[in-house]
């Protein structure tokens, strides 16, 4: 993706959305249809998406109010209570880091300047004001939790920030030989010499990378226990505590839990972060031991893809693509959770995302289902992954 402005068309997408727009005779369906799908997304806002849905509410916004941009073309198209109300709320959804429906905004960590965010959002300000057409927006104060520039209050968040700035890594200052240490340790793991054989590595690296899905695997039960406690895992029901879940805490507060699919952020709370870490740690203990596994529920699906992915940034010996060939057919079972919908859909009505469509088809299987393998099918019959 090429973004070489902050308001809603300084992208190389957003500008080819626009055309699209202005080169059809009755621009107003497909405008409508590119609205919402991204209104209707409920999953990850992939980056092409986003930027068509942040050019299409700009569209509406300049048919509102024409001082924003008074050299550029309008369409063709009037604009309705429906049509404005469904921009605003589009991009409202884009202005944030986060959103407590769709998740962690992608447009966000694009800037090179530390002060492109705040540019960005005062860019598209006007914009939103002539959609809002006087009522409270995300801007306005008081901020909703899941409608916040980062989930946190803003003295947090900014301490949020300098503590993971300052946090060694796995490779800075003393921590390096630490770390070090801790691989070298976990490098006779007996998966070594699968490793070898499978994908082929020389001895050194197929022992490093056998003790990197050991070393990931911690880090990750680690971060779930910290997530755990901060969904509120063993506090006494009669001090007045609620369940909580990952969908009104926001992905800042949270290590692990973050980088499962976002749609069912709603259902993770304690109770299945607890189980989730139970998971992760028997798909560990089999990767040390075996080096390979083959995920018979969407809960171990999860797992080592998580596992092997953080292995492979501790031990970067080999391409993902091999390492997860090696570590077992990881994606079988969740790769299709969290595509997005809207993907789909703009894949259809705007040529430039046509290859979207490459995408696995859309599945939806409840949480409470991923720690069960799935039924077989009856003889004769299909399965459904619902």
């Amino acid at each position: 993706m090429s973004r070489h402005g902050y308001d809603p068309f300084g992208s190389d997408e957003a500008m080819d959305v626009q055309d699209h727009l202005h080169g059809l005779a009755d621009p107003l369906p497909v405008l409508v249809q590119v609205l919402e799908a991204v209104h209707a997304e409920d999953s990850l806002i992939l980056p092409a998406v986003a930027e068509a849905g942040l050019a299409a509410a700009g569209e509406v916004a300049l048919l509102l109010d024409p001082a924003l941009d008074p050299s550029f073309p309008r369409l063709p198209v009037p604009v309705d209570d429906r049509l404005r109300t469904i921009a605003l709320e589009v991009m409202e959804s884009l202005v944030q880091p986060w959103d407590r429906r769709t998740g962690a905004c992608c447009l966000y960590g694009l800037w090179r300047d530390p002060d492109g965010d705040a540019h960005y959002r005062r860019a598209l300000e006007p914009y939103l004001r002539a959609l809002a057409a006087g009522a409270r927006t995300c801007l306005d104060p008081p901020h909703d939790p899941g409608y916040s520039w980062t989930g946190l209050p803003p003295r947090d968040a900014r301490r949020a920030r300098a503590d993971d700035e300052e946090r060694p890594g796995p490779f800075a200052g003393n921590e390096r030989r630490a770390e070090a240490a801790r691989l070298s340790a976990l490098a006779h793991a007996p998966a070594e010499q699968a490793l070898v054989r499978r994908l082929g590595l020389p001895a050194h690296e197929a022992r490093r990378l056998a003790g990197a899905f050991v070393r990931a695997a911690r880090t990750l039960a680690d971060g779930l226990r910290h997530d755990a406690a901060a969904l509120g895992d063993g506090a006494p029901a009669d001090e007045g505590h609620r369940v909580r879940t990952l969908a009104e805490l926001g992905p800042h507060r949270v290590r692990a839990l973050a980088e499962l699919p976002w749609p069912y952020a709603g259902a993770y709370d304690a109770a299945f972060t607890r189980r989730f870490l139970a998971t992760v740690e028997d798909v560990g203990h089999r990767l040390a031991t075996k080096g390979r596994l083959r995920p018979k529920t969407v809960a171990e699906d999860l797992a080592l893809l998580l596992v092997v992915r953080h292995a492979v940034e501790l031990a970067p010996v080999c391409e993902p693509e091999r390492a997860e060939a090696a570590a077992g057919p990881a994606g079988r079972l969740s790769g299709a959770l969290a595509t997005p919908p809207s993907a789909y859909r703009l894949a259809r009505v705007l040529p430039r995302l046509a290859h979207l469509r490459t995408f696995p088809e859309p599945v939806r299987i409840p949480p409470d289902r991923w720690f069960s393998p799935p039924a077989r099918p009856a003889a004769g019959r299909s399965a459904s992954p619902a």
